[in-house]
């Protein structure tokens, strides 16, 4: 469960930075920008959480274990992209998304693969 909660906070920090970071580079003046230079300030928080989530990940279980659910966090990233940045999901995009969810929530034959 923490490798999943990582996973997700990962990538959303690294997106939400991202975005951040466009917004700080296009030619406005601050007052223009508004509240958005505060998604940087929120991502980056929380890609300061991420040694936490590894931390008690490990304390529970391997590596292996921990870091095997890493597709999910991917596949949050692509419906911030799709949501919040308005990109559009393609065909093949969106089967590699559900061939990478059927394969970690498949029960076999690694049951154990998220515990």
């Amino acid at each position: 469960m923490f490798g999943i909660v990582n996973t997700m906070v990962l990538h959303l920090a690294k997106a939400m930075e991202m975005h951040g970071i466009e917004i700080f580079s296009r030619k406005k003046t601050f007052k223009q920008k508004g509240k958005k230079p505060l998604i940087y300030i929120i991502g980056f928080a929380l890609n300061n959480t991420v040694i936490i989530w590894q931390i008690l990940g490990t304390t529970f279980a391997s590596a292996a274990v921990f870091s095997s659910g890493f597709g999910l966090g991917l596949i949050l990233l692509m419906l911030y992209s799709h949501y919040i940045l308005h990109e559009e999901i393609k065909t093949p995009e969106l089967i590699g998304a559900l061939l990478i969810f059927s394969w970690i929530i498949s029960p076999y034959p690694y049951s154990n693969r998220l515990c």
